[in-house]
């Protein structure tokens, strides 16, 4: 994703992923030459791990984003746009060979008229996302009173024009917190989204109940 926002974050996914397999090559040296073996040979069996542990990681990341992508075009269908052009416009991208994969608005000012500007991103510190119109889902209905969410695409120009789904009104505030707790383990592992993945926990709720 371009822009400095989101450079620094490709920057610290890559620098962690290359310090996750040099710490797993490492690891293997010095653990084979404590046990009497070939320091070199536990190494490159160490980083062999590294690798194998990190593609799965990608493979991974790379599910979340397709099931991100179907929602957020489900969500930009429901709001009146065309699937032909929801379909075109937003995309799975990664960005660099280390990096993550994450879905990406094409041609924003197709959608501009539906968001509002100014809106804060916690991750680059910047005022420069948009939000979208908010959409209301009912996910349960307790003594026949529909429980409700809802929901906002948010989209992040200076996160190389990314795009999620986030919660809006008092939900937000729980979304938040737990925002928060992730960006306290980022900030220590440089790992992104291991307490809370919002957008992919977003797009699943949605796909669910819409």
């Amino acid at each position: 994703m371009a822009g400095s926002g989101f450079s620094a974050f490709g920057g610290s996914f890559a620098e962690s992923a290359l310090g996750q397999i040099s710490f797993s090559s490492l690891s293997g040296g010095v653990g084979a030459k404590l046990s009497g073996g070939n320091f070199w040979r536990g190494a490159a069996t160490g980083a062999t791990i590294g690798l194998l542990n990190h593609a799965k990681h990608i493979q991974q990341n790379n599910m979340q984003t397709n099931l991100q992508v179907r929602a957020l075009r489900a969500f930009l269908i429901d709001s009146g746009y065309s699937e032909e052009q929801v379909n075109q416009d937003v995309v799975v991208q990664k960005n660099g060979f280390f990096s993550k994969y994450y879905a990406k608005l094409k041609n924003f000012d197709n959608y501009s008229k539906s968001f509002t500007g100014g809106q804060y991103d916690s991750y680059s510190g910047t005022k420069d996302a948009f939000i979208s119109e908010s959409r209301t889902i009912t996910v349960a209905k307790i003594l026949g009173i529909p429980i409700t969410e809802t929901y906002a695409a948010k989209y992040y120009p200076s996160r190389s024009f990314s795009i999620g789904l986030v919660q809006t009104g008092l939900s937000h505030y729980v979304e938040a917190s737990r925002e928060a707790m992730d960006g306290a383990v980022r900030s220590i592992t440089g790992l992104d989204n291991t307490v809370y993945d919002m957008h992919t926990i977003n797009a699943k709720r949605y796909l669910q109940y819409r």
